[in-house]
């Protein structure tokens, strides 16, 4: 609705700008240069505000929020492409991020920079969640990857690996590895998640990415922070995982 009023403001106006124009225009005849000068630089100024006002609409992110019997899911904007999805501002402002992938090696690798600086900032907690390399499910992920079972478990073990070394074990990073399913990949920031749908049949294609904003109704953003509570009793560390060393999360 805010797009639609956005795309009519200019018209409307235009057309309120060139009727008072012309009721003015014999006025205008009989004014001097100085004055004519005035008048021009007013219209450029109210031309240049209708504009901006429209930069603004249509930059701004679309409200795609939907009412159910159950409230408001706060979908507050959406990418064809989630993997042009910016996520250096959630990396970077909220102070505790947890994202949940299924071996992570390519999401880790190409978003290693912003993931390095915020390990190591102190004051920001990150909680990464994949696939268990022991985990039935690799099997299932070898063949949709259509590759071997032990390519995909080394991915993982990769990942992991990878992220220590970017924390120096350091307690603001935690590495959980889980046996269920993954049916998306998501990144939940303080008051927003990313949520990427996984497709069901073999390779890899363009999937979007959906932003679940947090609101006073809860929405699904509130469901996938209760979601990642209880998997947490499903979980067991990684961060040692090659050393064979798994702690039951508390």
């Amino acid at each position: 609705m805010n797009v639609r009023r956005g795309k009519t403001l200019l018209p409307a106006v235009s057309i309120i700008s060139v009727s008072t124009f012309a009721a003015f225009l014999p006025g205008v005849m009989e004014l001097n240069a100085a004055q004519i000068s005035y008048l021009t630089l007013i219209v450029l100024a109210i031309a240049i505000s209708i504009v901006s006002y429209q930069i603004h609409v249509f930059r701004r992110p679309r409200q795609l929020s939907r009412t159910t019997s159950s409230g408001t899911i706060n979908l507050v904007d959406s990418i064809n492409d989630s993997r042009k999805f910016d996520y250096s501002r959630i990396l970077a402002e909220s102070r505790r991020v947890t994202i949940c992938l299924n071996d992570g090696k390519s999401w880790v690798e190409a978003h290693e920079q912003e993931l390095s600086v915020r390990i190591k900032d102190s004051r920001l907690k990150t909680t990464v969640i994949l696939c268990h390399p022991e985990s039935p499910m690799i099997e299932i992920l070898a063949r949709k990857e259509s590759k071997d079972p032990e390519e995909v478990k080394n991915k993982i073990i990769f990942t992991v690996e990878k992220l220590v070394a970017m924390s120096g074990h350091s307690k603001n990073l935690e590495v959980l590895g889980h046996s269920l399913i993954n049916p998306s990949s998501i990144v939940l920031g303080d008051s927003s998640a990313v949520v990427t749908p996984y497709l069901l049949s073999r390779g890899k294609r363009i999937v979007p990415a959906f932003v679940y904003a947090e609101g006073t109704s809860g929405g699904y953003f509130r469901e996938i922070v209760r979601d990642f509570e209880q998997v947490r009793i499903d979980c067991e560390r990684l961060d040692h995982f090659p050393s064979k060393k798994l702690a039951v999360v508390q």
